[in-house]
Formats: C-alpha cells, sequence, structure tokens
C-alpha cells in the first residue's frame, strides 16, 4: 500500500511537473514583429536558380545593383554578373513594397517585397521579394499561357 501511495504521489508531482512547463510561454511566431524595409539601399539579398545550379548574391546600393553568380554555394567562382537599376516603393498600410528591377541586357522584372515573417528559407523567417518579368508597360509577359520568367530573392 506504501508504494502504491508513494507511486501516486510521483505520478502527482510529475503531472503538475508537465502541467507547470506547458503553462511557459513561449513567442507565437506569428506574434513576431519584424521591421519594415524602409529602403533596399546596402542589402544583400540571396537566390538560387535550379535549373543552372547557380547560387546568387544580389547587392543593392543607392538606385542601382548587381547579381553575382556563383557555380557553388562557397561563392567562389563567379560565373554571373548582371548589374541593374532598381526603384522601390516601400510597403503602406497593408500593402507590400513594390520593386522594379532593369537589368542592362533590357530585361524587367517587377514585383513585391514581402515583410519578414510571411516566408521561410530554411526554416528561418526571412523577407523575400518575387519579380516576374514584365514589359516597358510593366505588365507581366506570358510565353504559352505562362509567366515567362520569375526571380525570387530573399534575405534575413
Amino acid at each position: 500500500m506504501l508504494n502504491i501511495m508513494r507511486a501516486v504521489k510521483y505520478m502527482f508531482f510529475a503531472t503538475m511537473l508537465l502541467l507547470a512547463v506547458g503553462c511557459i510561454e513561449k513567442p507565437d511566431e506569428d506574434t513576431l514583429t519584424y521591421p519594415v524595409l524602409e529602403s533596399l539601399e546596402n542589402t544583400l539579398w540571396y537566390s538560387y536558380e535550379v535549373n543552372g545550379n547557380i547560387f546568387y548574391d544580389i547587392k543593392y546600393y543607392e538606385d542601382s545593383g548587381e547579381m553575382l553568380g556563383y557555380d557553388t554555394q562557397e561563392r567562389v567562382n563567379e560565373v554571373v554578373n548582371r548589374p541593374f537599376t532598381y526603384t522601390f516603393t516601400p510597403a503602406v498600410e497593408n500593402m507590400n513594397g513594390i520593386v522594379m528591377v532593369n537589368f542592362e541586357s533590357g530585361k524587367r522584372y517587377g514585383g513585391i517585397l514581402i515583410p519578414k515573417g510571411n516566408i521561410k528559407v530554411a526554416d528561418m523567417p526571412v523577407y523575400y521579394i518575387q519579380l516576374y518579368e514584365v514589359d516597358e508597360l510593366g505588365n507581366v509577359i506570358y510565353e504559352n499561357g505562362k509567366i515567362k520568367s520569375t526571380l525570387n530573392m530573399w534575405k534575413e
């Protein structure tokens, strides 16, 4: 009988301990807030091209930038260098930021900056830019009913 009482006592304390641990509040990822990007100037973004197995560093300067591509994740051997100019309109009242990129080659891309916390890369919340190839008027270009080309980039 004494052993049964001791077992009940230990189970009671174990249950209380589990309840106490369960009551400890962790910040819910949905409630975390991150700064809104007011500018892309002096930021470094990353991208990856599956078809060409190219790892990109995208550097934004004052009103221009460069998209540098490497053949390995270690980023030693540069295989692509695509200079560009850009415009950025920061997010306002429930609207995403707007990004327009014009490469020296003549290709244009337009799209949105998605605030940090809405998308994860490698299980980390990131700022994310989703761009679509556009014409001179800013309209998305379609080819055979599909968007012709996209660019995705992220930063922590």
